[in-house]
């Protein structure tokens, strides 16, 4: 019969850390959760220099791949261990690459990526809601458009990045991951009948450069696919919202979809992104350059098919109807 509990080396330096600060036992084994008895071994071992001998065979991954795992997960913050295991020379699994980065006091800890809904963001969504059930629209006639940044380091839908236990805070991180934010921009239309149109825009987005996308070739796709009977939607970014912009819809006789603010939930397009992230970034996590992630992305873009779209565009009744349930908040945890 097994005696005790199992301490692994990490709560090992805890308890130790814990009693060099506070200079007791009874302290250190408080915080820690663990008995005294258990405590007071640790300490005693550890004044006379005494390491317990590791039970098993040899480890596999020495402390220079523990380095390198380090390394990785501070080059890309998103990374999983996955990926990780998956992309290293030595045949390890993702257990062991989670260990190895703990020891090296690495923790992955979330971060916050939508805003807080007000009452007002609550009041636009309860009237957008209302009338477009009132108004009975046919989902098969509306275009649904948005731009995205794909990052060289990873999908933005990983909210969990690593940090350094005691050295670093996930705001930290954030900040300086959007300092080198470098990648790629892609603009998209979808439809029920799949992908109309997609581009890549270089350098900012402004209101001179959205529309010369929509009166290009974007807008003969759309005309193609729905003749002139359809519905554009688009967010309230700035550049959409601007009034030389609208006055263009206004001239082209286009009917424009009014959207409330921070609402990318109740877009069935944000799903498609989130589709198309999980392709590209599949066989690879990190990108080494701008036109390598741009071919990976068209490659995936053309791959599409509109059975993979249409599920998510039907559903936008029952999306909005979740959304009236849950009191006009978000939809989807993300």
């Amino acid at each position: 019969m097994s005696r005790g509990i199992n301490v692994t080396p990490v709560k090992k330096r805890e308890v130790i850390a814990k009693f060099k600060k506070f200079g007791k036992m009874s302290d250190a084994s408080r915080l820690s959760g663990i008995p005294y008895t258990t405590v007071r071994r640790i300490i005693r071992n550890y004044k006379l220099g005494i390491t317990s001998k590791r039970n098993g065979g040899q480890k596999r991954v020495k402390k220079r791949d523990t380095r390198s795992f380090k390394r990785c997960a501070k080059k890309a913050r998103r990374i999983s261990v996955s990926s990780l295991a998956l992309h290293s020379p030595k045949k390890v699994s993702r257990c062991t690459v989670y260990r190895a980065l703990r020891e090296q006091h690495m923790k992955k800890k979330k971060q916050r990526r939508r805003p807080n809904l007000t009452e007002r963001h609550k009041q636009q969504r309860k009237q957008f809601i209302i009338k477009f059930l009132e108004d009975v629209i046919d989902w098969k006639k509306i275009i649904w458009t948005d731009e995205k940044k794909f990052r060289l380091d990873g999908p933005d839908k990983y909210n969990s990045v690593w940090v350094e236990v005691d050295r670093e805070q996930p705001e930290d991180v954030l900040s300086v991951d959007y300092q080198r934010y470098k990648g790629v921009m892609v603009q998209m239309a979808i439809s029920s009948k799949g992908v109309l149109h997609f581009c890549r825009v270089n350098g900012a987005i402004n209101g001179d450069v959205y529309w010369d996308i929509v009166t290009g070739e974007a807008l003969a796709a759309m005309h193609q696919a729905h003749g002139e009977d359809f519905t554009y939607q688009q967010d309230n970014a700035t550049p959409h919202v601007r009034k030389d912009v609208l006055k263009g819809f206004q001239d082209l006789n286009m009917n424009v979809m009014s959207w409330p603010a921070c609402s990318p939930d109740l877009s069935p397009i944000e799903n498609v992104w989130s589709l198309l992230a999980t392709r590209v970034y599949k066989e690879i996590p990190t990108f080494d350059n701008e036109n390598q992630l741009w071919r990976k992305i068209t490659k995936e873009i053309r791959a599409l098919k509109t059975k993979d779209i249409v599920p998510y565009v039907q559903s936008i009744g029952s999306r909005l109807v979740t959304c009236a349930v849950k009191k006009y908040n978000y939809v989807y945890k993300w």
